[in-house]
């Protein structure tokens, strides 16, 4: 019984701390685009969204086209849209998603 609300407490600060994750940068939609580009395949970032309730992650797919994908931000985890699948943590949906998400990108300078 401890150890569940345990977990869930982690669970919610891991939530709550997801602009504090080293593949979170505050930068725009186009600034993301751009260091994806430059990055290469493989490449991401975590960035804020314009919607509320979610942020959006920008990736390179091997073609070398840049994506952008909303995520949900719920009080039971991260929501991929299109996808049913709850993260717990970024860094849980970075190892779910290892084949698309190769290289995070950290200088955005």
């Amino acid at each position: 019984c401890y150890l569940a609300i345990l977990e869930k407490i982690i669970t919610q600060c891991n939530i709550l701390d997801y602009k504090n994750e080293r593949w979170f940068q505050d930068i725009t939609a186009a600034r993301a685009n751009e260091l994806c580009t430059r990055h290469g395949p493989g490449s991401f970032v975590f960035r804020p969204s314009s919607a509320p309730g979610y942020l959006s992650m920008s990736y390179v797919k091997r073609s070398g086209r840049v994506v952008n994908v909303r995520i949900q931000v719920s009080s039971d985890g991260f929501v991929v849209d299109g996808d049913n699948d709850v993260y717990s943590s970024l860094s849980q949906l970075v190892s779910a998603k290892k084949l698309a998400l190769q290289k995070p990108i950290y200088d955005i300078d």
